[in-house]
């Protein structure tokens, strides 16, 4: 018979065994505790949950209270250049301006397209009496041009108002300091009609000629003797005769008070005004959808292999580790660059709807995405989602695991918003030397895109940069991919 030996079995590995549970337990607080152990045991995972955010979100905060910081300083320093018209009926106003450290006084020829041009922030124009009128107690009146779609004229705009208000408040004070304003004295003969309670034409006529408009049902009444009220229901004037002169007051009312009428004419075009909203917000989202939309797919892409033990089977084929790299960025790109691409779809919608720019705007909103403006933006967002991604796959290949590789993208992340951000929050002319700056040269290019202000130049240059780091960063993805130690470390 044949000799059967039995060979030794193999110990099993043991299997960890949960710790037992206290008496009174419940299931699920053993299953939590024994989760918790197990990531308590990953230090990394540990310090980017809590030492990252504890440090990295003062930094945040601080870093966008300082650009807010210096938005508002820069554009309160700044001196706004503004032109006049009809000026020498305002001298008085004018030494107002001319006393202010924000405004100085420039010539126009065309004013409308200097604004636009941001040659000059506001165009002022005051009416041929305006100085005439504010002497004699009534309204002046003027009209301030600017350009809701431009920064700077906008705030120039607030800034005059102001002004306004101090000439306004100065000009209230010495009109308070009496009662009854002495407007001008009336020939005696017109004592006579007075007293019979009837309104002479000419009267009529002279009041006319000097800005006071009596309404059809004006009447007069004897107040007392040697003075007179005449009142259209809207305004009340007095005559008094002083010493055989008859001389006209006004009493004291909100026309009284208001000094100065001022209009404003908005000269931005809808487009110009829809470029302006969607320079503030498209950048913004755009960027923080193609990093959300790259972000699950990309870590997947390599720190989920590792922990389904699949990366390993796709190393021992016949392919390079650079193309399994190239391969797996331009896959996730590609998710990255659709999120984005849908992303401005669906602020299309919201275009459509009128929600941003109300009814009848819908149309002028869309022309700001004229064949340029498309071609720029298509030229601007595939090196930036290929930086992006790039980061994704670089952060996905050191990490050891899926959580890992979480919660390193979180300050990644972090500084992804706050870039966005500043296209919101900066609202002066920058620096260029931010186009070399990657990511952040992306995110202006599109804001100054719509604006209408980006060059070729500035265009090519930040293609460079963006090109020139997510080269860098593809390399550094196949170093890293080569590398047994830093791929497949414990």
């Amino acid at each position: 018979m044949p000799d059967f030996t039995v060979m030794d079995e193999k110990p099993k590995p043991e299997i960890p065994r949960h710790r037992e549970k206290l008496p009174g337990m419940p299931d699920f607080m053993v299953i939590a505790a024994n989760e918790l152990r197990g990531i308590i045991r990953q230090k990394r995972v540990v310090i980017t949950v809590t030492l990252v955010p504890l440090l990295l979100l003062p930094l945040f905060l601080l870093g966008m209270g300082s650009f807010f910081y210096i938005s508002e300083q820069k554009l309160q320093e700044r001196i706004f250049n503004v032109a006049l018209e009809n000026g020498t009926n305002a001298e008085d106003f004018i030494l107002y301006i001319e006393s202010s450290e924000n405004f100085t006084i420039i010539n126009s020829s065309n004013p409308v397209e200097d604004i636009s041009t941001e040659k000059l922030e506001l165009f002022i124009s005051f009416t041929d009496n305006f100085t005439d009128n504010v002497e004699d107690y009534l309204t002046g009146n003027i009209t301030v041009s600017y350009s809701s779609a431009i920064p700077a004229s906008a705030r120039a705009k607030d800034t005059f108002i102001n002004l306004i208000w101090d000439f306004i408040l100065d000009e209230r004070g010495r009109r308070l300091d009496r009662k009854e304003i002495f407007l001008f004295a009336l020939p005696a003969e017109y004592g006579s009609f007075l007293e019979k309670g009837s309104l002479n034409a000419t009267l009529g006529v002279m009041l006319a000629d000097r800005g006071i408009l009596l309404t059809g049902d004006a009447t007069v009444s004897r107040v007392s003797t040697g003075l007179w009220e005449i009142t259209d229901g809207l305004h009340i004037y007095r005559i008094r005769n002083a010493s055989g002169e008859l001389v006209l007051y006004r009493t004291l009312d909100e026309d009284i008070l208001k000094v100065v009428d001022h209009n404003y004419l908005d000269t931005a075009t809808t487009e110009e005004k829809s470029g302006s909203i969607l320079g503030m917000i498209l950048p913004y989202f755009v960027v923080i959808y193609l990093m959300s939309g790259a972000m699950s797919i990309g870590l997947d892409a390599v720190a989920g292999e590792k922990e389904r033990n699949t990366l390993g089977t796709l190393l021992v084929n016949k392919v390079s580790r650079t193309s399994i790299v190239v391969g797996k960025i331009i896959s996730v790109m590609v998710v990255s660059f659709v999120s984005a691409l849908f992303t401005i779809g669906g602020l299309g919608i919201i275009l459509a709807a009128g929600i941003l720019f109300g009814a009848g705007g819908t149309g002028s909103a869309f022309a700001v995405f004229t064949p340029w403006v498309v071609i720029g933006l298509f030229l601007i967002l595939i090196p930036l989602s290929t930086v992006l991604v790039s980061i994704i796959i670089l952060v996905g290949t050191f990490a050891r695991n899926l959580k890992e590789a979480s919660s390193y993208m979180t300050p990644v992340f972090f500084i992804v918003i706050f870039l966005g951000i500043m296209t919101m929050s900066i609202n002066f002319e920058i620096s260029k030397k931010v186009y070399l700056i990657p990511i952040a040269s992306s995110v202006f290019a599109m804001k100054d895109l719509l604006l209408g202000k980006l060059t070729v130049s500035l265009l090519l240059l930040n293609i460079i940069v963006t090109v020139l780091a997510a080269s860098i960063l593809i390399y550094l993805c196949v170093r890293m991919f080569k590398s047994e130690k830093i791929l497949f470390r414990v």
